[in-house]
């Protein structure tokens, strides 16, 4: 991917559009990615933990507000913010055996769900123009790497740890319907359009097992 001959030109774009079909937010990352490593593979890895720092920004912030469902002591939530950061950093997803093609699909999608989660356990959160922006962040993070479908149902949980139970109707209804929309649309899209998809193996359980054994 890093490696094309007209790195950054149209012609990179367009072949990465042919591979990247059904995920064009990866697309984009990639192209962007090779613009500038440029067949370096030094600037490769630097670009690798740019991508890694970035995502690690918002899992920072989410984590902090959620924190404050807990305790309201700054210092509190900041300690909670930065064990949750500097987890994600020691043990980031498959980054360990796919270092470079697995960051630009899961940093970015993780980069656009928890700046997604975030706006939905705000302060802003019952406003319906908060609501659509992290339904387009929610979409951008699909369209980025299929790894969080469905997992709105965990975000709209974790918004209602930061609201009274009274108020759990009202605010988690309406971006239940948007969220809802939008896992369904992107879904359809990665499975209609062509492009690398994830599948489901009917050995799933099989290989999870000897994955501890062998």
């Amino acid at each position: 991917m890093f490696l094309h001959p007209a790195a950054g030109s149209w012609r990179a774009w367009s072949d990465l559009l042919t591979l990247y079909q059904n995920r064009p937010v990866a697309a984009v990352v990639v192209w962007l990615a090779q613009l500038v490593i440029d067949g370096r593979p030094a600037w490769a890895q630097a670009v690798d933990a740019l991508l890694l720092i970035v995502a690690a920004l918002p899992l920072g912030w989410l984590s902090y507000r959620l924190a404050g469902a807990f305790t309201t002591r700054h210092v509190a939530r900041l300690w909670g913010a930065g064990i949750a950061v500097a987890a994600y950093l020691a043990f980031p997803w498959t980054l360990g055996f796919a270092w470079a093609t697995a960051t630009t699909a899961a940093a970015p999608a993780t980069f656009f769900f928890c700046l997604s989660a975030c706006l939905l356990v705000g302060p802003d959160a019952d406003r319906l123009s908060a609501q659509i922006l992290a339904s387009v962040l929610m979409g951008a993070s699909f369209l980025t790497y299929e790894s969080f479908y469905g997992q709105f149902v965990i975000v709209l949980a974790l918004a209602g740890l930061t609201r009274p139970f009274r108020e759990w109707h009202s605010m988690m209804s309406r971006p239940a319907l948007l969220l809802g929309f939008v896992n369904v649309a992107c879904f359809l899209y990665n499975r209609l359009a062509e492009g690398n998809r994830k599948s489901f193996s009917e050995y799933w359980f099989q290989t999870f097992l000897n994955g501890y054994y062998y």
